[in-house]
């Protein structure tokens, strides 16, 4: 596409005309928004333009002052005309292009409800078994299917990424481009070849496509594409190679044009910050001069740190294992995490006092912490146990990389011993996370319940932020944005890809605006019970911390959604008021169809269950991001009622370890 068509394309209304440009020497159709945003107009090169007819609550929006079609939530839809169809059948090859948005609250999850097509072409509008000639794009698996009679007979893309492409990224505009040329069909997403298809049915098998549809399905029953925007479908006479989509198409620039909610990964040459994880020098000093000023709650949260039994320089820690196992006992001992647990806090708590300074012997505090990590990176080689292995690996993995990124700068810790604590991490704890994130021991995407997921990426960001390894934190980052993408660094073409509960809009899934105004958010874990509910609030907490502190804002994203949890675990919980809950269903096991189950109402188990976990979202939301007061009043009422935060003891069982604690010390502002 040359410059005088590309510059048209950036009009504020994304004017049109009434042919195609004749300098577009491919293009033979395109679908866009007329210059008074009445219309989904066809414009093909013959001049014989028409307008696709809108349905149900498919309607024309604005975004930017750019003009798209949003479907809506209500079955919307749109009928792109017959002309398409007949288009189509007298192309010997063709590309096919359109953008689309997916926003962050649509599932996609094919194993709740088939559909999800970003379009289809289709001689009915009735396909089923055996019945209906077809060619569909899914947004819930990166895939394009013909089909000679029926799904019974569909041809689909294979996947080249992986066996389980996993749906189109949300959040974001994504540029599709698919092509037939002869007997293939290629799929390209963002300019990158996604699958393709040699023997496909022929070009004039099928038949007349009158039916053609955007985020429609041609099946009884199946998932229209709800909430999808999209911004102009292009028909080309050519078959693009990968090397000509961008130069064709000038998708790079549009994609910039357009606004996307999603926090984009930076690209891996960018160094990770060395900003201390969770706490940096400027949390820090504000501490110090706290603590001098001698005021609250500073000093009261203090006391919790240097009270604590494992803050103390002659902790009789750590008792490192070659095995941690959790679980159950194996042939290498019996369960021992708790040695592990013991010792990450232990070395966090020594590390947070060594660098508040406060006492004389802070240096003491500095070797404890270094004795801990170190004695660990030499003496420990593997995690054991059975599935709750995944739950050691996840909470001790980035509980001991938080502890280690305090101390990198220390002058104690020689370089040597550094790099090797890196190493252990890396060794140890990520290839672990990794598996469970991607694998989920085989099980479907909604059998284990938020919090493992969430402690498993919690470690990867926490790994990748001490050991300098960008491309760990970015596909933690993407994950959490529902990308669970190939592993890093190896490649299992016959593995499913199961995008687990970490995915921050499947963790809090149902968003609620009460009749007084308050703004509510379920959990994923509501209707199991309030202890792990509530520990994901600490643990989601230190995910974006983590981020934030990285320059990524977890915090905002989907509108504070975390905050809208808070909320609603908080008033739960601690005012101890009833809040709305959304029928959930749960699809857990490992066999060949998930199990079903489904709860209705939130769970009473565990009701006032109460953590170190409410001062870190409290402040950010109230002082840095200045929410509102009467947007964050039960997440502050949890805060006051935890207030001084403290943190494990010796004689508290393992879910005490499972938040780092001191938040009234460490993030009050």
């Amino acid at each position: 596409m040359n410059k005088k068509i590309l510059s048209a394309l950036f009009t504020a209304a994304f004017l049109v005309s009434n042919t195609c440009a004749a300098e577009d020497a491919h293009l033979m159709l395109r679908y866009e928004v007329n210059p008074e945003g009445t219309a989904f107009r066809a414009m093909p090169a013959n001049g014989s333009a028409w307008n696709a007819t809108l349905h149900g609550s498919a309607s024309i929006a604005d975004i930017n002052g750019r003009k798209v079609v949003d479907m809506g939530n209500d079955a919307g839809y749109v009928d792109l005309g017959k002309q398409i169809g007949a288009l189509l059948q007298t192309l010997p090859e063709f590309s096919i292009e359109t953008y689309i948005y997916i926003p962050f609250q649509n599932q996609l999850k094919d194993v709740e409800q088939p559909g999800h097509f970003v379009w289809t072409f289709s001689n009915t509008d009735a396909a089923n078994q055996t019945t209906g000639k077809y060619m569909f794009m899914k947004a819930s698996t990166q895939t394009v299917a013909l089909s000679s009679g029926g799904w019974t007979n569909q041809q689909v893309t294979n996947q080249l990424v992986s066996h389980f492409n996993g749906p189109l990224r949300r959040g974001m505009w994504e540029h599709i481009v698919v092509t037939r040329t002869g007997n293939t069909v290629n799929l390209f997403v963002g300019g990158q070849l996604k699958g393709t298809q040699i023997a496909v049915i022929a070009k004039d098998g099928f038949g007349n496509l009158d039916f053609n549809y955007l985020a429609r399905p041609v099946f009884q029953g199946d998932a229209y594409l709800s909430g999808a925007k999209y911004y102009r479908l292009n028909v080309y006479d050519k078959a693009f190679a990968q090397q000509e989509i961008a130069e064709q198409t000038g998708f790079k620039e549009i994609l910039e044009a357009l606004p996307n909610e999603r926090i984009m990964p930076k690209d891996v040459s960018v160094p990770m910050k060395h900003v201390g994880a969770l706490h940096t020098s400027e949390d820090f000093a504000r501490i110090k001069t706290k603590l001098a000023a001698n005021e609250e709650p500073w000093i009261a949260g203090y006391q919790q740190l240097i009270k604590n039994s494992h803050t103390v320089p002659t902790w009789s820690g750590p008792f490192p294992t070659e095995y941690i196992i959790r679980g159950a006992a194996t042939s290498n001992g019996r369960e021992n995490y708790m040695n592990a647990a013991r010792s990450a806090a232990a070395a966090y708590q020594n590390a947070v006092a060594y660098r508040i300074g406060h006492e004389d012997n802070a240096a003491a505090y500095a070797d404890k912490a270094v004795n801990i990590l170190n004695r660990w990176a030499t003496e420990n080689k593997h995690l054991d146990g059975n599935s709750n292995v995944s739950l050691a690996a996840g909470l001790y993995g980035y509980q001991f990389a938080i502890a280690g990124e305090l101390m990198r700068d220390y002058d104690g810790w020689s370089r040597e011993n550094f790099a090797q604590y890196q190493q252990w991490l890396l060794d140890v704890f990520y290839p672990a996370n990794m598996d469970f994130l991607i694998r989920h021991h085989g099980c479907w995407d909604d059998h284990y319940w938020t919090n493992w997921d969430m402690c498993n990426l919690a470690s990867l960001m926490a790994i990748g932020i001490v050991c300098d390894r960008r491309d760990i934190y970015n596909w933690a980052l993407e994950a959490l944005q529902g990308n669970y993408g190939e592993p890093i660094g190896r490649a299992d073409p016959n593995q499913r890809r199961v995008v687990g509960n970490g995915y921050w809009f499947k963790a809090i899934n149902h968003v609620y605006t009460t009749a007084d105004g308050e703004e509510l958010a379920q959990q994923q874990e509501s209707g199991r019970d309030q202890g792990h509910t509530v520990m994901n609030i600490g643990v989601m907490g230190v995910i974006a911390q983590l981020a934030w502190n990285q320059g990524d804002d977890l915090f905002g994203l989907g509108d504070n959604l975390f905050l809208k949890n808070c909320e609603y675990v908080a008033k739960y919980n601690v005012a101890k008021l009833s809040v709305p809950f959304t029928t959930y269903t749960r699809f857990a096991g490992n066999g060949r169809s998930p199990d079903r189950n489904t709860m209705q109402e939130i769970s009473a188990d565990g009701r006032g269950h109460n953590r170190p976990v409410w001062t870190l979202p409290y402040y950010h939301y109230a002082v840095i991001k200045e929410v509102a007061p009467e947007k964050i009043r039960w997440t502050k009422s949890a805060m006051e009622v935890s207030m001084p935060e403290g943190g494990p003891q010796m004689g508290n069982n393992s879910g005490a370890y499972d938040s780092p604690g001191f938040g009234t010390l460490l993030y009050s502002r």
